[in-house]
């Protein structure tokens, strides 16, 4: 069988946080096994598009206000479905002819009538991470429902629906009844344990505004420290938001984009992630864990990961942070203790995670093509 995988382009080298459900397939041995060829699609820029190292890419064209109006209107389309479910997905899928497609977001399943005449012979599976967005009124509260009938609409069209999340798994459930549903938990297998000597350390993709607003936090909390004159250090990994942070406080280092975290990951004292919003599995929190790195969480950034619950230390606002963080830096024996419990734990989820993964693997071999 040959599988292809539509990805966002930033996961053809993730970072922390950005690993997602088509890098742990094409990452894993017993998906290699399973197809005979495994291509990857990604949209990219104009001058990347073509046959790549390790991708083909297709250009992304340029979409008019013009456009992305007259869609919103006419057919209730968010303007992230329009600007990124492109024809030229399903033409270049038409050219490979897969057996499988994996889509890592609804809005990359391919446009539904230029699919249409391959979807029969095709087994189409999908990531699915519902974009949480608080209802706010005007505008935001017409877009907001715009995208969730734009997400149902693709959610509709795929044969496999593939979630980390129990309550995204109950969404999926009751709005495309007929779609098959799995829920996966991405844990990491246990890596080398860090030494606890480094700096604290934030992980994650900053153009996505929960990663952002998780920085901002972390800033403010700084901020108070350096007030009382406490030097403490957090690296903070990442690629940049759009819009620069201003007046970064003492102590927060940002190095952007870094290919191998392994370094830092291993000398890491602590991983802070006040996250207030979003949705689905924290990847960074397994990625940490399976370091041994103690944890400083919100409830919120715990989420689903309930399991790990009494591993972690939970902070909700930025004193509680604060506290943790003084807490942790002046008890290196708790430090130590909860990198010995963290660390296994991960192994233990990690082998119920295997059974996930082999389910899905049954589902995809007891697909026959017509």
């Amino acid at each position: 069988m040959k599988l292809v995988i539509l990805s966002p382009k930033n996961l053809l080298h993730p970072v922390g946080g950005d690993v997602a459900l088509t890098q742990f397939i094409y990452g894993q041995e017993k998906f290699s096994k399973l197809f005979s060829s495994i291509e990857r699609v990604m949209l990219v820029k104009a001058e990347e598009a073509g046959n790549q190292s390790g991708y083909f890419g297709i250009p992304k064209k340029k979409v008019t206000w013009s456009k992305l109006i007259s869609k919103f209107l006419l057919g209730y389309t968010h303007p992230i479905f329009t600007r990124f479910n492109d024809p030229d997905i399903a033409k270049v899928l038409g050219n490979l002819r897969p057996d499988v497609v994996v889509a890592e977001h609804l809005y990359m399943v391919p446009n539904q009538k230029s699919f249409a005449s391959m979807k029969e012979n095709c087994l189409v599976i999908a990531s699915v991470h519902v974009i949480e967005s608080k209802i706010q009124r005007g505008l935001k509260r017409i877009l907001s429902n715009s995208l969730k009938y734009s997400e149902i609409k693709a959610l509709n069209s795929v044969d496999i629906a593939i979630t980390f999340n129990s309550k995204e798994k109950m969404w999926i459930e009751k709005n495309a009844p007929e779609v098959k549903t799995i829920l996966i938990k991405p844990f990491m297998p246990g890596k080398s344990q860090t030494n606890l000597s480094g700096n604290f350390l934030f992980v994650g993709n900053q153009t996505w505004t929960p990663n952002r607003e998780c920085v901002e936090e972390i800033h403010k909390a700084w901020r108070v420290l350096n007030a009382r004159g406490i030097d403490l250090k957090i690296d903070v990994l990442g690629i940049p938001p759009k819009i620069p942070y201003k007046n970064i406080p003492n102590g927060v280092k940002h190095h952007g984009f870094v290919e191998d975290l392994t370094p830092l990951y291993q000398n890491a004292k602590c991983l802070i992630a006040p996250i207030r919003t979003g949705g689905g599995v924290r990847v960074k929190l397994l990625e940490a864990g399976s370091y041994g790195i103690p944890i400083v969480i919100s409830e919120s950034g715990l989420d689903d990961l309930v399991e790990l619950r009494e591993y972690v230390n939970i902070a909700n606002d930025t004193d509680t942070v604060i506290s943790q963080i003084l807490f942790l830096s002046s008890d290196l024996d708790r430090l130590q203790h909860q990198s010995n419990n963290i660390y296994t734990a991960i192994l233990n989820l990690y082998d119920k995670s295997n059974e996930q993964w082999d389910n899905l693997i049954k589902m995809i071999e007891g697909y026959k093509v017509v």
